[in-house]
């Protein structure tokens, strides 16, 4: 094993091990000629990338379902009511289908894993069969067999019962690992607040629509990264942890996508 704090990682699946913005272009875009005969524009990308930030009355933002009704309901003269429905029908059963892996990854996963270091998948999504399903297809079969998500622990992260659960089992099979030793690595604040629960180190990747900045709130991540290959530097203790209070996101994934042109009919 290399000479490093952390001797076990746990991760979060979706937004942090796959793209899920490529993932969601993707999806849009076959619904699109499934049911309109052409994709979409980078326009109408932005508008949905950025879905999440817009108020609604819950705070919650708008979901899939109410940004495309929001969208198609500018076109109505255009679009049937039923093809609107049959395009939320498709758009989910694309993003059920497919799973992207972030550049980088994999092979970084599989480094990390060639040292020694444990790992384990720690997920809020109810289907763990898709995720081991994935991960075997990415030939990450010894992670495939380690996913846990709200079913094995009868709670939701950010609980600390969630990764507990995770540090009890890895007890059972007498591996030698604790929270002080371990490193979760998440896309989201709720990953976040689940390690400082139980006295993890934490990393963010930062990911999302390119040049937004936010502020984080404590507890702050131990480290923030934008690409996978520098969890490397940080497992070899090369990068120290840094108090981070704003993130700007740099990175588009527009550029991995060729974009189909929406046109009105």
């Amino acid at each position: 094993m290399i000479s490093s704090k952390y001797n076990f990682i746990i991760w979060d699946f979706h937004g942090t091990m796959t793209d899920h913005q490529l993932r969601m272009i993707r999806s849009y875009n076959r619904a699109g000629k499934v049911v309109f005969g052409h994709g979409f524009d980078q326009t109408f990308f932005q508008q949905a990338l950025t879905r999440p930030a817009h108020q609604t009355h819950d705070g919650n933002g708008l979901s899939h379902n109410d940004f495309i009704l929001e969208y198609f309901g500018q076109f109505s003269h255009f679009q049937l009511p039923s093809d609107v429905d049959r395009f939320i029908q498709i758009f989910h059963q694309e993003m059920e289908r497919t799973y992207i892996a972030i550049p980088g990854i994999i092979p970084t996963v599989k480094q990390l894993h060639s040292t020694g270091i444990e790992m384990a998948v720690s997920t809020n999504k109810s289907d763990k069969s898709t995720i081991r399903k994935i991960l075997n297809q990415w030939n990450l079969t010894f992670l495939a067999d380690r996913v846990y998500n709200q079913q094995d622990s009868g709670v939701r992260k950010p609980h600390p019962e969630a990764l507990l659960k995770i540090f009890r089992d890895m007890e059972q099979k007498r591996l030698k690992v604790s929270p002080e030793t371990s490193l979760l690595i998440g896309d989201y604040i709720t990953d976040i607040h689940g390690a400082a629960g139980v006295g993890m180190d934490s990393v963010l990747i930062a990911a999302g629509s390119p040049g937004i900045s936010f502020k984080l709130k404590k507890p702050y991540p131990t480290f923030v990264i934008s690409e996978p290959k520098e969890l490397l530097r940080i497992v070899n203790g090369e990068t120290k942890p840094e108090l981070i209070r704003e993130v700007t996101i740099g990175q588009t994934l527009w550029k991995n996508e060729n974009w189909s042109t929406y046109k009105e009919r």
